[in-house]
């Protein structure tokens, strides 16, 4: 990942009070997307403090529902702290235990947990005096500060030396209105320094997280605690966490990775004190490590050379949008997002680089994970771009440090330049370095992907595609991802698979970075590089910076030769809104190159809705029944999760219901529409849909007022890759798929090629959509600023989907509420509809702004 943006990422502010998301099943059919059918996940301004939000009640509830769906195993008290408890037992002597039998009867009964948790207090600190923890009520004070989470868990377990970070002042403690029974124990909640965590339940039965209740409240209760899992995974560099339930008399431990949750059955601690004095000793006298710190990152002190030398970079920054991130990153709270030091090996040398507050993340505790960092090299004094996330062990899949190897040694152009990165290990004093994986898959009822620690560091840092400047900045952005994606495919035979918005980068080039660019350009063979000028326009003598685009984010990548193999998990990846109309309608169909030509079409058409104006600008209703029904809608049949048929039919018919509104702002996206369009309806006039059935085939029917723009030259210089610009476009209605294409993966029914009485399939090949980007590129007409000035994010506070002056295609689900796992009544569901309106409509789309409109990653590999 080379940018601030990235469709696993979401801003870090967007999600940190209410993350909801679900992660995507390692299996197919995966959670529907966060559309209409689907709890959704919450976004807010990396601007705007956070504050709670109205749908969290139906985001906990959508958690709930993940965890059940094969993310939990239960087993019994004394294997669980066998297996997933790594210490020594409790002494038999030596130790003076709390007596539960001291506790009167009252605490234990309903809503009395604030009298039961002092007594928990005095219990668990019996067996932590002489360990390396302490146990602190919490659920009373909050973090503090703006942009900070308001969830606080009723006790947690904090490293003793950290006591003076999350103790109360004795100010706080002046002012306090509850019990000196609960002063005694009392501290701020701190996210970045917990631990450990224990939620009290002393409510009915139809409120505690287990026992076999599956009402709502129940569910709300669950999903409190993966709530919390995954604030912890977000705030901290954690492999595991272990998190305590506890209701009246009843406890259940847990052990939670980024494969699910390994717990034991509930049991009466007071009747069985030994197990639960026993976990809380054992947890007390871990190390680092076993408690599930990655002890490859760790604190930097302020006092330290490298906070010094980061401190004293802010000034030698250049670009405005780095100093901005700088600033988010590295000046936030201290006490929630403290300076760490991650480690990475890098051949026989040991690098480190300095990062604070992830600037995006992906809000689950399962699955990837992934989060992105700015991060500060000492050694270089440059700011760079920091991937960690959990990837796949599995057969045939490359880590994507591997694949940006793959792409640099074949000089692939618009991409980030790797600096070094790979699986992560924990150094052993006694061995050799152990790789970070899971572990809970393996009590896991239902399979569940294992995964591996991953980070990688990336020179580059750019700004998200959405901050386009113009039109034709996106069109030339575009086009840049197009031509890396044309020389990955042709040079490395790597094929993408997941193009979207937050994929693409805007990098703003320094001009001692061209001759690197050049240099790499130069290397590559005379076929396959095409002229680098020196495009740097001078101001006043100064060389400005040169804007290009940059495709990143290669996780999902694979090769040509991995593509003829059967799919370890699935046929389908990328993300959700981005998706060819031909994954959604068939979802086991083999992914191909049309797959991910059609996503980059998709891009330009969201970033024109959202910021330009057009025939739904005025009617945020219909535009937002057209988002719903053509890009995020999601219909499970037969157990197959299928995307809406409007945006097949749109693909078929070349037609739209809404156009660019021309205006003194320029003409040229209308044509642009039109002309892609076009190009869609030639391509999938040439699908033999008959060939597709069997990969699924779905059983069903169904003007602006503002300053004068300023015009922008026209531009001359070609920027088509050698090897393609010598075709015309009736060169090109003839021309057929890449070779390596057919040999690769492509169905019959796609790559058919040999009837003269068919279309072509233009989308099976690079050529048709450069070249139309290219040629738009180039256009007289376009101007400065023909983004919509009095809509500057047509995606933000749209309405419900509804049927008052839109209807949706037939066939697309109209709930909002659980579709796979469970249902709504009608009633509910409107109220879902106004809850969850605006979080629907914020989604991971790629970029991670706090009003991107939404999409899930759908990842079936």
């Amino acid at each position: 990942m080379s940018s601030v943006a990235h469709d696993s990422f979401i801003a870090f502010d967007d999600a940190l009070n209410d993350l909801s998301d679900p992660p995507s099943s390692p299996r197919p059919p995966s959670p529907p997307p966060p559309t209409p059918g689907r709890p959704p996940l919450p976004t807010h301004s990396s601007n705007q403090p956070v504050a709670t939000t109205p749908h969290k009640a139906q985001e906990r509830i959508g958690r709930a529902v993940v965890m059940e769906s094969g993310h939990m195993a239960f087993r019994p008290v004394e294997a669980f702290l066998k297996d997933a408890v790594p210490g020594p037992d409790l002494p038999s002597e030596g130790i003076e235990l709390f007596d539960f039998s001291t506790v009167p009867d009252e605490a234990f009964q309903d809503a009395n947990e604030t009298v039961l948790s002092p007594f928990l207090c005095e219990a668990i600190s019996s067996v932590l005096n002489d360990g390396g923890l302490e146990v602190r009520l919490t659920s009373e004070w909050c973090e503090k500060g703006a942009m900070i989470s308001k969830k606080r868990p009723d006790m947690f377990l904090y490293s003793k030396d950290t006591a003076e970070k999350h103790h109360l002042t004795d100010k706080e403690r002046t002012k306090s209105r509850v019990s000196p029974e609960r002063l005694k124990w009392a501290s701020r909640t701190l996210w970045a320094y917990g631990s450990s965590f224990i939620e009290v339940k002393n409510y009915t039965d139809q409120t505690v997280p287990f026992s076999g209740s599956d009402s709502e409240e129940s569910r709300k209760s669950r999903g409190q605690l993966m709530d919390y899992f995954t604030e912890i995974f977000i705030r901290q560099h954690r492999t595991h966490v272990y998190g305590v339930s506890i209701h009246m008399n009843k406890a259940v431990f847990m052990r939670c990775d980024h494969a699910g949750i390994s717990a034991c059955d509930e049991f009466d601690f007071v009747k069985d004190p030994t197990s639960f004095y026993t976990f809380f000793y054992r947890l007390g006298r871990m190390t680092d490590e076993q408690l599930g710190y990655d002890i490859t990152v760790r604190p930097v002190p302020k006092n330290h050379a490298d906070a010094a030398s980061l401190r004293a970079f802010k000034k030698k920054i250049k670009l405005a949008h780095h100093k901005i991130y700088y600033e988010q990153a590295f000046e936030s709270s201290d006490l929630a997002f403290p300076l760490q030091c991650i480690t990475i090996q890098d051949g026989q040398k040991t690098r480190r680089f300095l990062v604070a507050r992830p600037r995006h993340f992906v809000p689950s505790e399962f699955g990837c994970c992934t989060k992105g960092f700015l991060a500060y090299d000492p050694e270089e004094d440059a700011l760079r771009w920091c991937k960690d996330y959990w990837r796949p062990d599995a057969p045939g899949i490359t880590s994507e440090s591997g694949v940006y190897r793959k792409l640099q040694a074949k000089k692939v152009e618009n991409i980030a330049t790797l600096v070094c990165g790979g699986d992560v290990e924990s150094p052993c004093a006694n061995g050799p370095p152990a790789v970070q994986r899971t572990r809970t898959q393996k009590y896991l009822r239902k399979h569940q992907t294992p995964r591996i620690h991953h980070r990688l560091i990336l020179k580059e840092v750019g700004r998200p595609l959405h901050e386009y400047a113009c039109g034709r900045e996106l069109v030339s952005t575009v086009l840049d991802a197009l031509i890396a994606h044309f020389y990955a495919y042709t040079l490395a035979e790597v094929l993408h698979r997941d193009v979207s918005g937050g994929n693409i980068l805007i990098y703003e080039e320094q001009p001692n970075d061209t001759e690197e660019a050049k240099s790499v350009s130069e290397s590559r063979p005379d076929d396959a590089a095409h002229d680098d000028d020196d495009d740097h326009p001078e101001v006043d003598g100064i060389k400005e910076p040169q804007v290009r685009g940059l495709l990143n984010d290669w996780d999902m990548s694979k090769s040509l030769e991995q593509l003829k193999e059967p799919p370890s998990q699935g046929n389908r990846s990328g993300t959700w809104v981005f998706m060819s109309a031909l994954l959604l309608a068939y979802p086991r169909k083999p992914f191909e190159l049309s797959d991910d030509m059609e996503s980059f079409i998709h891009i330009i058409f969201w970033n024109i809705l959202r910021f330009h104006t057009h025939t739904f600008t005025e009617k945020p209703l219909n535009l937002s029944n057209f988002l719903s029904g053509t890009y995020e809608a999601s219909e499970t049949v037969n157990g197959v999760l299928y995307g809406p048929d409007a945006k097949l039919q749109a693909m078929k018919s070349g037609h739209m219901p809404w156009q660019v509104i021309a205006s003194d702002r320029g003409n040229n996206l209308h044509k642009l529409v039109t002309e892609l369009l076009t190009l869609c309806k030639t391509h999938y006039a040439a699908v033999d849909y008959e060939k597709l059935a069997p990969y699924g085939e779905q059983k069903r029917t169904r003007t602006v007022v503002g300053r004068t723009p300023k015009a922008l030259p026209a531009l001359n210089r070609s920027r088509m890759p050698r090897g393609l610009e010598v075709m015309s476009d009736s060169d090109e209605e003839e021309a057929s798929p890449e070779p390596a294409l057919i040999s690769a993966s492509t169905p019959a029914a796609v790559s058919d090629t040999k009837s003269t009485k068919r279309p072509k399939l233009v989308l099976s090949s690079h050529t048709k959509l450069i070249q139309l980007l290219d040629r738009a590129n180039q256009w007289d007409g376009w101007v400065d600023d023909d983004r919509d000035p009095d809509h500057p994010d047509q995606f933000a506070n749209l309405p419900a989907p509804g049927k008052r002056e839109f209807d949706k295609p037939s066939g697309v689900s109209q709930s909002l509420g659980l579709t796979s796992q469970g249902s709504l009544t009608t009633s509910k569901k409107r109220k879902a509809a106004r809850n969850a309106t605006g979080a629907v409509r914020r989604q991971k789309t790629g970029e991670r702004s706090c009003q991107s409109r939404g999409s899930v990653e759908s990842e079936d590999e």
